[in-house]
């Protein structure tokens, strides 16, 4: 295998780590209740679907192909429980603070509906998991990287070798311009699909930068988190779009099983109401985090984050290495972002508070400045956010 022992390194480890991961999850998967096991294990399975696109060269082949098909079957499987679990978990708790009997009426409709589907599919989840065991792939994945790292000698390899530096600068350019091929679509609050194509790329961006840091020695942490924001802010405006969806799908499937059995549909007016107040519910949802999600944008362009970052790729891309001290970068080594703001020149991405988020939804504003507070370095507004309550990622 003709390839740069830097580069694999970098994808020996990388993939080793989340294989195994991965392989812990699903074992909580089978043995336990936990529906965390479920959430960190569609995580891992992305990281590690991201990774293999990312290390094609490295894993390529008939073996390379086998692994991200049994990765795509599980992640599916594992995508449409999670998704459910959210679900619930959003429906409950939005019933504890209603008082409206017939809002309270249409949500506990829905939650159970939701909850026998969720059952339902358990069996499924389990059967899957059984299924990439007996494959043996996550096995088959760590053996073949234990083995690489020996053959390379993969302790006294450097993983930022000119070679690793390029291929992850070009990388994270590729999918940095994919992000911003979509910007236009903010010009338009119904633009649904691509606000959810735009949330697909900004993964794909923070995945392949949380991958890069052993190449950039960890100098990433705020990139990542600025990314992290863009894609917590699309991925909340996509949950509002799919709890719409939900709302309409319910509603047409109730009222055809009560005309079905009544012949008339008086008793779904019971919960029709409630139905309706949902869907409005998230729309207006949807709206205030659009607005937010422009403002934050916004900020992002007028710091000129993405030229920034797109200099500090092309230096890499030109020199082979890793970049020098820059705003946008933590030192060598990373530092807790808390530190950096002490070391670092506040970029001054604090313009303000955003628009305050939906009940449920928590808030992305940031405290107001005063003269002896230091800003984070990056425009990040996760302070004091309240446990976020749409559907996941």
């Amino acid at each position: 295998m003709n390839i740069d022992r830097g580069y694999l390194a970098l994808a020996a480890k990388y993939v080793r780590r989340q294989a195994k991961h991965l392989s812990e999850q699903c074992r909580g998967i089978e043995t336990g209740e936990d529906i965390e096991y479920v959430h960190r294990a569609r995580v891992a399975t992305r990281r590690l679907r991201a990774a293999l696109r990312l290390f094609s060269d490295c894993f390529g082949g008939k073996t390379g192909r086998r692994w991200r098909r049994s990765l795509r079957r599980l992640a599916r499987c594992l995508g449409d429980a999670r998704d459910l679990d959210v679900q619930i978990e959003f429906l409950s708790t939005t019933l504890a603070k209603q008082h409206d009997p017939q809002v309270c009426l249409a949500l506990s409709r829905l939650a159970a509906d939701c909850q026998s589907r969720r059952d339902e599919m358990q069996p499924r989840i389990r059967k899957a998991v059984a299924r990439l065991h007996r494959s043996g792939v996550l096995d088959e994945m760590q053996a073949v990287t234990k083995r690489l790292l020996g053959k390379i000698n993969a302790e006294t390899v450097d993983v930022a070798s000119a070679h690793s530096c390029r291929r992850t600068a070009k990388q994270i350019r590729r999918a940095m311009n994919e992000v911003l091929s979509f910007q236009d679509s903010l010009d338009d609050a119904e633009d649904s699909q691509r606000h959810h194509d735009m949330r697909i790329a900004a993964k794909r961006l923070r995945y392949l930068l949380e991958i890069s840091q052993p190449v950039y020695r960890k100098q990433l942490g705020l990139l990542i988190e600025i990314v992290k924001e863009l894609q917590t802010y699309l991925g909340d405006i996509h949950d509002c779009d799919v709890w719409v969806g939900i709302v309409d799908q319910f509603t047409e499937r109730t009222r055809r099983a009560i005309v079905g059995a009544y012949g008339h549909e008086r008793p779904f007016l019971s919960i029709e109401p409630g139905l309706h107040w949902l869907r409005n519910e998230r729309r207006a949802v949807r709206g205030q985090l659009f607005a937010s999600l422009r403002q934050y944008w916004s900020e992002l362009v007028e710091q000129r984050i993405w030229s920034e970052l797109a200099q500090i790729i092309e230096n890499v891309v030109e020199t082979g290495c890793p970049p020098e001290s820059h705003p946008l970068l933590l030192p060598p080594g990373g530092i807790k972002p808390a530190e950096a703001a002490q070391d670092a020149a506040p970029m001054n991405l604090a313009a303000g508070e955003g628009a305050a988020r939906a009940a449920g939804n928590g808030s992305r504003g940031l405290p107001a400045k005063s003269d002896d507070q230091v800003l984070p370095p990056w425009p990040c507004r996760r302070a004091g956010r309240a446990t976020r309550q749409p559907l996941s990622r």
